[in-house]
């Protein structure tokens, strides 16, 4: 019997995006090797299949779970969707695993790398990938997006001899939860271990109403607001 290795990395890097026609020019690399392929991958669907898309991946089973209908409707743009994508990545990476070598991999992992802070290639639905039938166990996907900022030049002037962090903790529990400052003593506690001149202070109630009315009538400088929240804002709770 053939023994699986861990898993196999393949990075998929977007290079450019032809606007007339409608594709990426995308990479595809083994970690620590040059590029092993390049592919093209069409920009096939238009902006409200992508929100339908989204909205199937991100909404339907969490938020709409009887949306029915509009899922089956969904569903078939998804398997099209995925075909394509299936098809236009396949060859490629099959390719890299043969370079790979070696014994076969149980899991394979795709780093999908955009170009720029703004890159569309990210709004590609990578994750209907991972319903595809594949020779792996199990497919990961991971999504990079790497700045055009190379450096970030510091100002020594910068520097505070006193940091303020204000904490907003709330539970949709209120009394009946665990104590704000029980919850939050791991942090305060970190940051007494590696910065003196941390003070952290707290918002109550913590609701956002009391938190937007702390921030207005500070007289210091606070650079940090830490939120550790259950639920939502609502009526200024």
């Amino acid at each position: 019997m053939t023994e699986c290795k861990d898993d196999i990395t393949i990075r998929i890097v977007e290079d450019s995006y032809n606007a007339q026609d409608g594709a990426w020019r995308v990479l595809l690399y083994l970690p620590g090797t040059s590029q092993i392929e390049s592919i093209t991958i069409a920009n096939n669907s238009d902006a409200v299949e992508k929100a339908e898309i989204k909205w199937f991946l991100e909404e339907y089973a969490l938020r709409e779970p009887f949306a029915a209908r509009r899922a089956a409707s969904v569903r078939e743009n998804i398997a099209r969707y995925q075909k394509a994508l299936f098809q236009a990545l396949n060859p490629a990476i099959q390719k890299c695993v043969g370079v790979a070598a070696g014994s076969p991999a149980s899991v394979l992992r795709l780093e999908v790398e955009g170009k720029g802070l703004n890159s569309e290639f990210q709004n590609l639905a990578w994750e209907v990938l991972e319903d595809q039938q594949w020779d792996f166990k199990e497919l990961i996907i991971s999504r990079v997006i790497r700045s055009d900022i190379k450096h970030i030049q510091s100002n020594p002037g910068d520097v505070l001899d006193e940091l303020n962090i204000l904490f907003l903790t709330a539970r949709p529990g209120y009394h009946l939860d665990v104590n704000y400052r029980l919850i939050s003593r791991p942090l305060v506690e970190l940051l007494s271990s590696v910065k003196s001149g941390c003070k952290p202070q707290f918002v109550r109630p913590g609701s956002w109403e009391c938190l937007v009315k702390e921030l207005e009538n500070r007289k210091n400088h606070c650079p940090i607001v830490h939120f550790d929240v259950h639920g939502e804002i609502r009526d200024g709770m």
